[in-house]
């Protein structure tokens, strides 16, 4: 009796160890995916007021430090790495009002090709004006002159560590 008592008090224990352990492995992934999401939503916003690019005195340190920026309207980019212009991977997709496309992909080697680029911003479109499509966050937004700007931001690295934990 006292034998099975155990067993089943072990068997109790350990059960409730493995749930406890699953809702922590569980809470730090959808905090380490909504971190990279976070993060990619910051890239985005500041790449939309730029015009689908990074202004390279954005990120120019101060002489008297090599983490303050120049420009203080960078927001969440103030004090962060200058290098992150450089590490980004991106690329840029602008539909005027007469449907002609303008491509800006300096800042990543993955989408090879325009037409793919292209193929992404038409999908993401059809879509919210915020989510992923494979590794890419994307956001787009429509200007004053009728100019929709659909940026994606490659989240392969930060995505890969959210799910490899």
């Amino acid at each position: 009796m006292i034998k099975r008592l155990r067993i089943k008090f072990v068997i109790i224990s350990m059960i409730s160890i493995l749930i406890v352990l699953s809702i922590i492995m569980i809470g730090i992934n959808i905090s380490n995916y909504q971190s990279v999401a976070n993060d990619a939503d910051k890239i985005l916003e500041t790449l939309y007021k730029n015009g689908g690019d990074f202004w390279k005195n954005d990120f120019i340190p101060k002489e008297d430090g090599p983490k303050e920026m120049d420009n203080p309207d960078t927001g969440d980019f103030k004090n962060k790495n200058p290098e992150m212009m450089y590490e980004t991977r991106f690329f840029t997709v602008k539909i005027d009002k007469d449907k002609n496309y303008t491509v800006l992909m300096d800042n990543i080697k993955a989408v090879t090709t325009e037409e793919s680029a292209i193929e992404y911003a038409n999908n993401a479109l059809s879509h919210s004006n915020k989510g992923y499509i494979g590794v890419y966050r994307y956001y787009y937004g429509t200007s004053e002159d009728g100019t929709t700007t659909v940026i994606f931001v490659d989240c392969n690295k930060g995505l890969d560590n959210a799910k490899s934990f």
